[in-house]
């Protein structure tokens, strides 16, 4: 036995209501695909993010051993030369 409504419905309207469910899952389909290629695109946005952000924090980290290194040098330099300036103007550097 068919459901009340199929009986009711004239096979117009049957069919007018079959071609509007079929727009709407085509609609729902396009929406899915609109979707899709969006969540694509922020996927490759987020791998690129994360190749620039590590790229930077190597580039920084790097950045900052120079510094300490430049630092320890001007470090060294200026100890040598206060050394220096003791030993040769009259102090006693190396000898006992």
């Amino acid at each position: 036995m068919l459901p009340l409504w199929t009986t009711v419905l004239s096979p117009r309207a049957r069919a007018s209501r079959t071609a509007l469910r079929r727009r709407q899952v085509l609609a729902r389909g396009e929406r899915i695909d609109r979707l899709m290629d969006q969540s694509e695109g922020l996927r490759n946005s987020a791998d690129r993010f994360h190749r620039v952000g590590v790229s930077l924090r190597r580039k920084m980290w790097w950045q900052n051993k120079k510094m300490w290194l430049i630092a320890i040098v001007i470090l060294l330099v200026l100890i040598f030369i206060i050394f220096l300036s003791v030993c040769f103007s009259g102090g006693n550097c190396f000898k006992s």
